[in-house]
């Protein structure tokens, strides 16, 4: 057991269990969560962040059409994504949650190969706030991949961010 930073004296477990092999062959493991408390009822940052259990599914070396034919065949969403820019075609990890009960949200949204710009840009047309966000070095230049949530009704939370901030700012 830990203390969640993100939550003031929440403890939590996650136990992961191996799951088999997936789509093209990649690694599969399993994440059960249980919470003992939680400050938020509801899904509306990630899959940690609600006091339901749950189980969570983890793909690694997965392109991009894989993540989305696994979230479409399991009904789920993204929480987290981690790229591997150096494979061709481009591979993640990712972190999924089932799109039900205390973890449903409206609207969620996944992206890749982003810049600054796009990231912004993409928030505003959605209405988003992001959940997870990765920088890393492409042939072109800093990228982002990030998962969002629609920021409004239940979900809407106050929040902030900056690709470019210090620990320091922070």
């Amino acid at each position: 057991m830990a203390t969640d930073p993100g939550s003031a004296g929440v403890l939590f477990g996650r136990m992961a269990r191996p799951r088999g092999r997936g789509a093209g062959g990649v690694t599969m493991t399993e994440m059960v969560t249980a919470r003992m408390a939680s400050a938020d009822p509801n899904a509306s940052t990630d899959d940690r962040s609600v006091g339901v259990a749950t189980k969570s599914s983890s793909y690694t070396g997965i392109t991009a059409t894989a993540v989305q034919a696994d979230l479409t065949a399991n009904k789920a969403r993204l929480t987290q994504i981690e790229v591997n820019p150096t494979t061709t075609p481009e591979t993640f990890t990712v972190v999924m949650v089932a799109n039900t009960g205390a973890y449903k949200v409206a609207r969620s949204w996944w992206y890749v190969d982003r810049t600054s710009a796009q990231l912004s840009s993409d928030l505003t047309a959605n209405n988003g706030r992001l959940i997870d966000l990765t920088a890393y070095q492409a042939t072109s230049g800093e990228q982002y991949a990030y998962v969002m949530v629609l920021n409004t009704k239940a979900t809407a939370r106050s929040w902030w961010y900056d690709v470019h901030a210090s620990t320091t700012t922070i």
